[in-house]
């Protein structure tokens, strides 16, 4: 079965704000701590979403904007952090200005994303005896339950608030699409294949077992290849790591070596620069940045001296700055002055960290 995806752009009108609202996030942190499982349909259907709230700045020790102490910066940065006591908090740090925190209201999650805007976050919750994740998303900091049984979820690498996931229903796989309309699409089910995990105009990367399976937009296979996804990029090229090394591979079967002698470890994950000139890559031994082009420099970024080694990269939208939450903080690395990496955010365990481009809707 085939579904139509929307990709639109526009986010639709948010309604006023409702103690119900606070009610309901309330009572849902509640029942997921306490360990209840999400029962009901495949896919609840909510309100739109209320409007953002007035929210005053916390003190923090960084009063200036991110461009202001990380200079050069180009946007604003968003993340997800835990403080005392573990719950999670919505920061964000505008180009000028003090760093705002918001309450999430949500419990331990399994994976926390920010869409390419930097404006909507998707989470993942682990729910005790289920086949799969609880999947919230919304516009930060309103995050609310869209559907259970989930095995994994991707944001389209370019479309903002357009979300894939992959679900199990018995012996069945599904794939699925939700917009911010939040009404999920079916693309294809009965899938024999794994997890989503990428997507883009392009079509979509699933992982199924050491195989990395494209598929088109309709959901029909289109090429496959032997290893584990780790990257992809708006042209459709995925970074895939098979045990004999990096290579790139096109949604059309087409693979091209990626040539990197550093000691890595174990590739954990990557992200490929906007400009598609070079590629960040965090592994269990250390975080290094390097080139796409055939040219064999590579710069090292972070050696890691953690039992959990960090597990995301994420560029600035000019291609200049790799961040890697590590523990306490978040790492940033400016390519342009070639120094070693500073730590900004310190004070805060950071899940998730994202950017929001000043051009971003």
């Amino acid at each position: 079965m085939k579904g139509e995806i929307n990709l639109s752009e526009d986010t639709p009108e948010e309604s006023a704000p409702s103690t119900f609202w606070w009610w309901l996030a309330a009572g849902i942190a509640l029942g997921l701590a306490a360990g209840v499982v999400f029962v009901g349909p495949a896919v609840t259907e909510t309100e739109p979403l209320p409007e953002e709230p007035e929210v005053s700045p916390e003190p923090s020790q960084d009063s200036a904007g991110i461009s202001e102490v990380v200079s050069g910066f180009p946007d604003a940065l968003v993340a997800v952090v835990a403080g005392e006591g573990r719950t999670l908090s919505h920061l964000i740090w505008p180009l000028q200005g003090a760093q705002i925190l918001r309450a999430l209201p949500l419990g331990g999650q399994g994976d926390a994303r920010f869409d390419p805007s930097g404006r909507w976050l998707a989470v993942t919750t682990v729910v005790p005896e289920d086949q799969g994740a609880l999947l919230s998303f919304g516009r930060a900091p309103n995050v609310t339950p869209v559907v259970s049984g989930v095995t994994a979820m991707a944001w389209h690498d370019t479309a903002p608030a357009t979300l894939a996931y992959t679900r199990r229903v018995g012996d069945q796989g599904q794939l699925w699409v939700v917009g911010s309309d939040r009404r999920p699409s079916l693309i294809s089910e009965g899938l024999d294949l794994g997890r989503v995990a990428f997507w883009g105009y392009w079509g979509y990367v699933l992982q199924d077992e050491g195989e990395v399976v494209f598929l088109s937009l309709e959901g029909d296979r289109t090429a496959s290849a032997r290893g584990r996804a780790l990257a992809s990029h708006p042209s459709g090229w995925v970074l895939v790591t098979d045990g004999e090394g990096l290579k790139l591979v096109s949604p059309r079967g087409e693979v091209e070596r990626v040539r990197i002698s550093t000691d890595l470890g174990e590739p954990l994950s990557a992200a490929l620069s906007p400009d598609f000139t070079r590629v960040a890559i965090v592994g269990s031994r250390k975080a290094i940045v390097a080139g796409l082009d055939g040219d064999p420099s590579q710069e090292v970024v972070i050696t890691p001296d953690l039992l959990a080694p960090p597990t995301q990269a994420v560029w600035s939208s000019d291609s200049r700055f790799v961040m890697v939450p590590l523990g306490l903080g978040v790492w940033v690395y400016d390519r342009e002055e070639e120094v070693s990496p500073r730590r900004i955010l310190e004070s805060y365990s950071v899940t998730a960290v994202g950017v929001i481009p000043p051009d971003a809707p």
